[in-house]
């Protein structure tokens, strides 16, 4: 069984405080600057920075008990308090973008064991590795060209399902800082179960290691969202496991990785 590149790369995630843009004043997501790069010219499996990674996203708040639950078979908000809500908002969280979400909701003070983020089923893409036989960019499908004309093209990403072989709704991970949970939805916002076929959001829970406080000092909480050295999957070998006839197969979607701030 062969699990979807975001899928497998959760538990590599290291968070902050609370998943999710949560903001009280005015939000802005930003893509930060990250860590030491995992690719280099000899390595051809592996992560890096995308020149291009856009998500859509569609809702955030805080919760006082998990929107998903155990079984990943429902996901209800009602004990949620919505801090950011739109029709699907654009964020290239590529080359330290900033994006302003607007509009502001403050939560009452207080301590939220969980937020969560819900964000449509795909990934804008953009990116390029250098090997010895050459640079290796995205095309339009996503598949590896070597000393392409033009250079790396987007290409766009449908997560159906977090299984590349089988239909699977849901993924989680223990992380440095909480338990992530991650569920696929359909059209009414429930776990589309095993009809892979319905997904039109992804919806994630968030439970820190300590519960999020609120209190009537709290301005905002800004989130910021690295992507560099994270954001694009290269791979060697084809969805199937097998060899492709040159150095790089194509290119996928990593994981971000927020960190939170109060103020």
């Amino acid at each position: 069984m062969t699990l979807n590149k975001f899928a497998k790369t959760l538990g590599l995630i290291s968070f902050g405080s609370v998943l999710g843009g949560l903001f009280l004043t005015t939000p802005s997501v930003k893509a930060d600057l990250g860590t030491t790069p995992l690719c280099s010219p000899t390595q051809k499996d592996c992560r890096k920075s995308p020149d291009h990674y856009e998500i859509t996203i569609y809702e955030m708040g805080l919760c006082t008990t998990d929107p998903v639950n155990a079984a990943y078979t429902a996901y209800d908000k009602s004990n949620c308090i919505t801090t950011f809500s739109s029709g699907g908002t654009s964020a290239n969280l590529a080359n330290n973008n900033v994006v302003n979400l607007g509009g502001k909701v403050a939560p009452s003070p207080g301590t939220y064991t969980h937020a969560y983020l819900e964000m449509a089923p795909t990934f804008k893409l953009k990116g390029q590795h250098t090997t010895s036989a050459g640079t290796f960019s995205s095309n339009s499908a996503g598949v590896a060209v070597l000393n392409q004309s033009g250079g790396a093209k987007t290409f766009t990403e449908n997560m159906s399902s977090f299984d590349t072989e089988q239909c699977s709704g849901y993924a989680s991970a223990n992380m440095t800082g909480g338990f992530m949970k991650a569920i696929l939805l359909n059209s009414s916002m429930q776990s589309i179960g095993t009809n892979c076929g319905s997904t039109t959001r992804i919806g994630t829970s968030f439970k820190p290691n300590s519960g999020i406080i609120i209190t009537p000092k709290t301005k905002g909480l800004e989130v910021r969202f690295t992507v560099n050295n994270y954001g694009l999957n290269v791979y060697d070998r084809d969805a199937e496991g097998n060899e492709c006839g040159q150095d790089i197969c194509g290119f996928s979607s990593g994981p971000f990785q927020p960190s939170f701030q109060t103020f």
